[in-house]
């Protein structure tokens, strides 16, 4: 069971997001709007209280945050996640 943990701030890209995930065989998505989510969803998988993702799909700009805290973290803790990002213009 291929898990992918997506953090986008946009109703319609996480849409679009799963879809394209479910076509490609994730059958458990879990989409987080926040960057301080996603790092402590990650920090519950470092402790055992959750597994770590497959896959973790972000968005770079998240307005007012950025997905570079979690790119940061992710490589401080070598999490060894495999990563895709991408970057809209709005």
């Amino acid at each position: 069971m291929a898990t992918l943990l997506l953090l986008e701030d946009s109703l319609n890209n996480i849409r679009i997001a799963s879809e394209v995930a479910r076509q490609a065989g994730f059958s458990e998505i879990e989409a987080l709007v926040s960057p301080s989510l996603a790092v402590c969803r990650l920090g519950n998988a470092i402790e055992d209280r959750a597994a770590l993702p497959d896959l973790l799909f972000l968005d770079l700009d998240l307005g007012m945050e950025s997905g570079f805290g979690l790119l940061r973290f992710d490589h401080s803790n070598r999490l060894q996640i495999k990563l895709a990002s991408w970057f809209g213009a709005s």
